[in-house]
């Protein structure tokens, strides 16, 4: 059957321009390219005709969505009026399909043309519960949705809401960046967003050298101010790459790098904490390979007894191996290691090491020379990957 091969395709679908591509076919087969973005009536029009021809798991998909829609159904009057989200990670996508669940009229606007993140996030049970009532499981059956140990990979979360939200008649536009805001005129009675094709690095291209300073080394402080900058609320003419939003609500959900809400004058509390490192690593993760296949999650704290590196030289607090997409490992030590832990001889006998590759010993170097990291972060990666990853 051609409609459920293609919502097969859009269950599948790994990346913003394939899920983008096979959602607009599946409405072609359905013969609801009209209905595109048009809120639950696009939701009930797919429903109605796609369900007779799906299996009883893919049919749950519908009857969960059904369900949340229907507990919201008295919960406000909101028909007619237009939501503009800007950020399309996990808080922007699930604020979009709560509204959208609500009946809103609902555009999510995203800069990155893809899904370029790649860490993996724990969850709470409640979480996940969620997560797996939106469809998650549906669209990644492999995610473990119970047990001690619950998460799924930022773009994983990224996908399912995106796919959800479309089925609800959400529209995204990815590739784009806010730079103003329009107010009410004679022409139109509403607020309208400002967007032009995202270009890297723009905007710190037009901010002065000491602006840029110290929005970075403020990011950790509490409270950051700012005043309102009078220009991204100016009328203007069209710019010639420039498309307009109407709207009624605005939510921010930029991250705490938001341009838009220094730009508005917001004050954020930012909480702040002792200072740690955190070494990341996301190793490819071969499906194919039974040894890989068979590792299982882990979580290890510190205090809890079977902590595996206690015998560290380095104290560390936290250690976790999530498999997800990707093989990721996360280790966080204390910033007072750097200078008790380790010397200049110690870094020299571990570059000695044969159990540090070649590969990793110019990699670090090269890191070192090319980005202006500090040389005492890299006696930390050699010593841990001496004692610890170096093992089989």
């Amino acid at each position: 059957m051609a409609e459920r091969a293609a919502f097969e395709e859009f269950i599948i679908a790994d990346e913003v321009s394939d899920v983008e591509k096979s959602f607009k076919n599946l409405l072609a087969v359905l013969g609801l390219e009209d209905t595109q973005g048009q809120g639950l009536l696009l939701f009930d029009h797919v429903r109605e005709r796609l369900t007779p021809k799906l299996n009883f798991g893919q049919k749950r998909l519908f009857t969960n969505l059904s369900a949340q829609i229907k507990k919201r159904k008295d919960l406000t009057t909101s028909q007619g009026l237009t939501a503009m989200i800007c950020g399309a990670g996990p808080v922007g996508l699930r604020a979009a399909v709560e509204l959208a669940m609500l009946d809103f009229d609902v555009v999510v606007i995203e800069k990155r043309p893809t899904f370029s993140r790649v860490n993996i996030i724990t969850f709470w049970g409640e979480t996940m519960n969620d997560m797996v009532s939106l469809g998650a499981k549906v669209y990644c059956p492999n995610i473990l949705t119970s047990g001690d140990i619950q998460f799924m990979g930022t773009r994983q979360i990224q996908l399912s809401l995106l796919k959800t939200f479309l089925l609800l008649g959400g529209k995204c536009l990815y590739g784009q960046e806010i730079f103003g805001l329009m107010p009410p005129d004679g022409a139109v009675n509403q607020w309208q967003g400002r967007f032009r094709p995202y270009a890297q690095g723009r905007r710190l291209k037009q901010m002065d050298a000491s602006t840029a300073a110290v929005d970075f080394n403020n990011k950790s402080e509490v409270p950051q101010s700012h005043t309102l900058d009078q220009s991204f609320l100016a009328p203007s003419n069209m710019e010639s790459d420039e498309h307009r939003i109407p709207f009624d609500l605005y939510f921010v959900a930029e991250g705490s790098w938001s341009d838009s809400t220094r730009k508005l004058g917001f004050t954020k509390l930012i909480q702040k904490y002792n200072p740690v490192i955190g070494l990341v690593i996301n190793c490819k993760y071969n499906k194919d390979n039974p040894l890989e296949k068979n590792m299982k999650s882990t979580i290890h704290h510190a205090l809890n007894k079977d902590f595996p590196l206690k015998s560290c030289n380095i104290v560390t607090e936290f250690v976790e191996y999530l498999k997800g997409d990707t093989h990721y490992f996360a280790l966080v030590v204390a910033k007072t290691n750097i200078v008790k832990k380790m010397s200049q001889e110690k870094f020299d006998e571990m570059m000695l090491s044969e159990s540090i590759t070649d590969d990793v010993k110019a990699s670090c170097k090269q890191s070192t020379r090319k980005l202006h990291f500090d040389f005492i972060f890299f006696k930390i990666i050699l010593f841990v990957n001496s004692k610890l990853f170096s093992r089989s």
